[in-house]
């Protein structure tokens, strides 16, 4: 039986006034709901103008989920604007608001304008989706087997003098630049051989790893995961390059946001670009003190 939807709420409140001239503070909070205690949500709020919003929303950890998200804007007591959306990709949900004229209310003995927002984000939480059949999972389950018994394997990779086996027919089915060069009947393919000079063995180890499990257990540092996604990029292993990106999102700090960035702009892709940007936005005053900011926006 499924488990039933968990419903989570959270709101705050914002306040613009034309007297002031200038863009209030942005908002920004992050919340664990008690029913959900592995999900922790990150929102940022910032109110453009007095008839222009943004809000955005994320989680960790970066997993695919199945939810709703609904966002009611209340003005005073007049008429609720709702937006509702399903979850929009991997990890973060955003919206701009367009807020209609004739918002303001005026206060009493007061020149200026003023409106005041409630902002109300609920969730409608069904849990993560799964990233493969339960019979893909019971297939990699068996796979784990023949990583640790080589006397099975067929092709041998060599990086200086450390030789990882591995199965040829994985080589070929999840790296297009591997097929293409078995195909091309190349010397690797006939000598059964793959010399590899420019990664190193624990990061070659851990992509072997990931092709008979299509995990990475435990999950190194994000220093080691970018020698990862280098290679994932390198010979095309598309899975592997979307787990990691999704680990990195997770280690992103003010101390390797810019090198997470420099090598993403490389190596990754959409996901963790958008991570490294909610993060910046989230962080903007920390980032905005560090050294070495200008050669980055360079």
């Amino acid at each position: 039986m499924s488990q039933p939807d968990i419903q989570i709420k959270h709101s705050w409140y914002s306040l613009y006034t034309n007297f002031t001239h200038a863009i209030v503070k942005p908002y920004s909070a992050s919340f664990v709901d008690k029913l959900l205690p592995d999900v922790e949500f990150n929102i940022f709020c910032e109110l453009l103008n007095h008839n222009s919003c943004k809000v955005i929303l994320s989680k960790k950890p970066c997993r695919p989920a199945n939810a709703t998200v609904r966002m009611v804007i209340k003005y005073h007591d007049e008429k609720d604007d709702i937006y509702e959306n399903p979850w929009v990709d991997d990890c973060k949900f955003e919206c701009n608001f367009s807020i209609p004229d004739g918002r303001y209310k005026i206060r009493k003995h007061d020149s200026f304008r003023t409106i005041s927002y409630t902002f109300i984000c609920c969730i409608t939480w069904s849990g993560f989706k799964e990233s493969m059949s339960s019979i893909n999972d019971e297939l990699y389950s068996h796979s784990k087997d023949y990583l640790t018994a080589p006397v099975f394997c067929d092709t041998i990779i060599v990086i200086d003098k450390t030789e990882i086996p591995v199965h040829k027919t994985l080589l070929e089915i999840y790296s297009d630049v591997f097929f293409n060069m078995f195909k091309a009947d190349m010397t690797e393919s006939a000598n059964k051989r793959i010399v590899v000079t420019d990664v190193e063995v624990d990061v070659m180890e851990k992509v072997v790893e990931f092709l008979y499990t299509k995990t990475i257990n435990p999950v190194p540092g994000y220093d080691v995961l970018l020698s990862i996604l280098k290679v994932a990029d390198k010979y095309k292993f598309k899975e592997l390059k979307v787990l990691c990106e999704e680990k990195l999102s997770e280690k992103i700090t003010i101390e390797n946001v810019f090198e997470i960035s420099e090598k993403n702009n490389l190596y990754g892709g959409q996901l963790l670009r958008k991570s490294v940007t909610y993060f910046m936005v989230r962080n903007k005053i920390s980032v905005i003190g560090l050294k070495g900011l200008e050669d980055f926006l360079q």
